[in-house]
């Protein structure tokens, strides 16, 4: 069950991300399905969600080394400025209908018309910090194995946040539009008080970038199964072009009765 929901897992990722599905996803659910009988399930799985037959992997156990490889560090969210026109027909003293209405001419500029204010906001925007890894290898006792990407987290996060956009553009227009709603007010009391209160509500709008910053852009794996002692596991990243561009060592690594695993990170 659980190899099946990864490979359905990964499926949703490719589509959503374009991140082809790891040669993990179908050769574990090949072997287990076989092993159980499960002829008919693993064909079927493999046209659901597009598993592509690849090459055997050793299956995790005894006698096998799994690492898992971070890299990179992910990106952050910054504070970008915008300013929303908002027509004559636009406007309106419902907070909630002026916001939905500047979500739709965020999306649907006019080219035309006449204007009656500027919605300036503040909203938090993606900036990723780009990784020199695209992919990692191992080595051991002579053996040697491609490692393969299993989590692009740097993806997520940005995707995660074009999909709240909306809603955070909402919530600050709302935010935006009763400041100068209450600023208008004030101003009818006094220009001075209205002007206090605008200096207070220009000054108090920045957009949310709180974020998890130490997270790596992406996550790694890969499994190697050397002769059976004590010996070193080299971990390899290569760059778009195959070339070595930082390695770790493992040194002293039992390979015996049991599985074997190990995490590094390079900030590469």
């Amino acid at each position: 069950i659980s190899y099946r929901d990864a490979a359905k897992g990964y499926a949703a990722y490719a589509e959503a991300f374009g991140q082809v599905p790891p040669v993990s996803a179908a050769t574990d659910l090949r072997r287990t399905t076989r092993r159980l009988g499960f002829y008919v399930e693993w064909e079927d799985a493999k046209q659901q969600w597009a598993l592509s037959s690849g090459p055997e992997l050793p299956a995790p156990g005894p006698g096998v080394i799994t690492v898992f490889a971070e890299t990179g560090i992910v990106g952050r969210k910054i504070d970008e400025s915008i300013s929303i026109p908002i027509t004559a027909r636009d406007h309106s003293r419902d907070v909630r209908v002026v916001s939905r209405r500047a979500v739709h001419r965020y999306h649907h500029p006019i080219h035309q018309g006449r204007v009656k204010y500027w919605l300036r906001m503040a909203l938090p925007a993606w900036r990723s910090e780009p990784s020199r890894v695209y992919g990692v290898r191992l080595r051991s006792g002579g053996a040697v194995t491609e490692g393969w990407l299993v989590e692009d987290i740097d993806a997520i996060a940005r995707r995660t946040l074009d999909e709240k956009m909306d809603g955070i553009l909402a919530r600050t227009a709302a935010r935006v539009i009763t400041k100068m709603l209450v600023t208008e007010a004030a101003e009818e009391e006094s220009d001075i008080l209205g002007f206090l209160v605008g200096l207070f509500g220009a000054g108090t709008e920045a957009a949310d970038t709180r974020s998890w910053t130490s997270l790596p852009a992406a996550i790694w794996m890969a499994r190697i199964q050397p002769p059976p002692g004590t010996g070193q596991v080299t971990l390899e990243f290569l760059d778009a072009g195959g070339r070595v561009i930082d390695v770790h060592s493992f040194t002293d690594v039992a390979v015996g009765a049991g599985p074997v695993f190990l995490n590094w990170r390079s900030f590469e």
